[in-house]
């Protein structure tokens, strides 16, 4: 993928039975914005409903990069959606209030959005050396591997205290950079920013079976 004359590329690994990966071609796009539909117009009501069940915005353009991972039948079960630094944030637009410490952007910089994980499969967990972990955090692992691939340091993201806190837990740097706000189901949200740095940095010595397991793709998938 080109944008402004950079090349942003691709990655792909399984993970036991699943598989993380760009979403590369319309259905999987679309099987995306299925379920966000699902998620946050059906279950959060974050989002009015669209007559197509599929929830798209704006932000749904070429300066974004989708994500996904896939079950064992090829199924998407979660996905989240990376805004280029070449496009206005959601932060920029929708989400000024709550910010009060500067975004910082720089072409090493990203936003973060539309994480979601379908209702059957979020207690489901996989075995990693580590321990057992939610699949979800699958996602995150991908993203990890996209960033580090593609030479950027930083994410911003709107998210869920209650996500805040798991996160932290988890071993994820995340800096809250203002208000908290109450979103349409009564759930608080936070405006963060997590360094990819500083998460390397925390994590090589209070947890490193979690980092080393970040940095294990196995041989990447080659991914068009």
């Amino acid at each position: 993928m080109q944008v402004n004359n950079r090349r942003y590329l691709s990655i792909g690994f399984f993970e036991q039975n699943f598989l993380v990966k760009n979403l590369t071609c319309l259905d999987e796009r679309e099987n995306a914005y299925r379920l966000r539909h699902e998620i946050f117009v059906n279950e959060l009501k974050w989002v009015a409903p669209q007559a197509s069940g599929l929830e798209i915005d704006i932000y749904d353009d070429d300066r974004m990069v989708p994500l996904g991972v896939f079950d064992q039948n090829r199924r998407l079960i979660a996905h989240l959606r990376i805004t280029l630094p070449q496009r206005t944030f959601m932060m920029e637009r929708e989400f000024t209030a709550l910010i009060e410490t500067p975004i910082g952007k720089t072409n090493r910089t990203v936003e973060i959005s539309r994480v979601c994980t379908e209702a059957e499969t979020r207690a489901m967990k996989i075995l990693t050396p580590h321990g057992n972990m939610h699949v979800s955090m699958l996602l995150y692992k991908g993203l990890y591997c996209w960033c580090c691939k593609n030479f950027i340091s930083d994410m911003c993201m709107v998210i869920e205290k209650k996500l805040f806190r798991l996160l932290r837990m988890s071993g994820f740097p995340c800096r809250i950079m203002g208000k908290t706000i109450i979103m349409p189901d009564g759930v608080s949200a936070v405006a963060v920013r997590i360094n990819w740095r500083e998460f390397e940095s925390i994590n090589q010595s209070s947890k490193p079976q979690l980092l080393a397991w970040f940095n294990n793709t196995g041989a990447m998938r080659k991914v068009a």
